[in-house]
């Protein structure tokens, strides 16, 4: 997962810690909505998911600042809607509370699903879509946060 991390950290000018923690949201995402066959094909292909999923978002804790106090009203919001956790909205939530800004969230839901997809086999990049419906409008950039 390293040279994923790297390559984004490289193109779209995020911090590591960032990049890690978006990533990490993304692969608990998985963790949380894939069949137990098809992530535990993911976690053999790849290297340090535990970690990943340790450094991401966890539950919403109370923030200071604008932009955690925008996050926390946009989780609130999407409880209060019962959205799902796997849409789009869900999955802006998670990337956004991980730290990765509405506008890099397209290429970076882009460049992780190609990552997935080289290590882990179109099948289970197809099943992720299928389970995670946001990931789709975040790539497209169809989401506004």
């Amino acid at each position: 997962m390293n040279d994923f991390l790297t390559q984004v950290v490289s193109e779209m000018d995020l911090d590591m810690d960032t990049a890690q923690s978006g990533a990490g949201a993304l692969l608990k995402a998985a963790r949380d909505n894939l069949t137990a066959e098809d992530y535990a094909i993911l976690a053999e292909s790849i290297d340090g998911i535990d970690e990943l999923i340790a450094q991401s978002p966890q539950k919403t804790k109370p923030q200071e600042g604008i932009k955690e106090a925008a996050q926390g009203v946009l989780g609130r919001a999407a409880e209060a809607l019962e959205a799902e956790k796997s849409g789009s909205l869900g999955m802006a939530t998670l990337l956004g509370a991980a730290g990765v800004a509405p506008d890099h969230m397209p290429r970076f839901v882009e460049m992780f699903l190609e990552y997935v997809r080289e290590k882990a086999g179109a099948d289970v990049t197809g099943n992720m879509v299928a389970e995670m419906s946001g990931l789709l409008d975040l790539k497209s950039g169809d989401v506004s946060v």
